[in-house]
């Protein structure tokens, strides 16, 4: 009998919604989302509330549909702000991943729009000074 292969996945990233219509209890955020996920016109977004509801998944699972398992390594940044927080991090990672184009149109029935997401977990924790570069490299968007 062949040995059973146990995965060191946690039980929270095997179970974590890949769809935005698979995430649970958040019928009204869910439709919303549902609706200009259909566009592929997605406006700039934040997440608020308590910890655990959902936020991070969501963005997560918006981004998955949108790009699919070949484009999202290439268009999604995701930071945890409470571990990098500080100033370098916009000036460097956050800043050179903005920084190389990409292009538009479906690729294996995503819908690939031309542009990358930056989630930014904890945005909150991170050091005024950063808080500030972030905004001036927002504006200069």
């Amino acid at each position: 009998m062949a040995p059973l292969l146990q995965t060191s996945q946690p039980w929270v990233e095997k179970y974590r919604p890949k769809q935005v219509k698979d995430v649970a209890h958040q019928d009204e955020v869910v439709r919303v989302l549902t609706n200009t996920l259909e566009t592929a016109n997605c406006p700039h977004m934040l997440f608020y509330g308590p910890p655990g509801t959902g936020k991070t998944t969501t963005a997560l699972a918006i981004a998955h549909q949108l790009f699919g398992p070949e484009l999202y390594k290439s268009r999604v940044l995701e930071l945890n702000a409470s571990d990098d927080r500080g100033i370098n991090v916009v000036r460097t990672k956050i800043k050179d991943f903005a920084a190389v184009a990409v292009g538009s149109g479906r690729q294996g029935g995503y819908p690939c729009p031309p542009y990358k997401i930056i989630i930014l977990d904890e945005a909150d924790s991170m050091t005024e000074d950063a808080q500030a570069s972030m905004l001036a490299f927002v504006d200069y968007l």
